[in-house]
């Protein structure tokens, strides 16, 4: 039986625009935060946020200003998607731990990317 004593937390940032997003991009994950919480006590372990190059979009200036994330820095310190995936489910244990986010924007996030890169899906699929 699954233990729901840690709960991994997840929060996307992705790429996005002031209005439509220019012709040829569309809003992809630039950074997967990621923590484990303690459903018992409340503490927060193993806090990091993966950074991910997009492969059809570019920072805007807008995104930055929300995010604070540009595309220089996701050029140089970004990965690819399915290597973020890996260390989900490598360090943090995504496809065992009942995992949560604030609303479902998140959640249609993952699902999406995962389909659209044909990538297996990184979290656990029960509700």
């Amino acid at each position: 039986m699954k233990t729901t004593e840690n709960i991994l937390i997840v929060d996307l940032e992705a790429t996005c625009w002031d209005n439509r997003p220019p012709r040829g991009q569309e809003s992809e994950i630039i950074e997967i935060g990621v923590c484990i919480m303690n459903a018992k006590t409340g503490k927060i372990s193993k806090n990091e946020g993966i950074l991910v190059k997009p492969q059809y979009s570019k920072v805007s200036p807008f995104c930055t200003e929300l995010t604070t994330l540009t595309q220089n820095m996701l050029d140089n310190e970004g990965i690819m998607l399915e290597d973020a995936f890996d260390i989900l489910r490598a360090e943090y244990d995504s496809e065992e731990l009942t995992w949560a986010s604030y609303g479902n924007y998140d959640l249609n996030m993952l699902k999406d990317q995962a389909q659209r890169f044909y990538l297996d899906y990184p979290m656990e699929m029960t509700i």
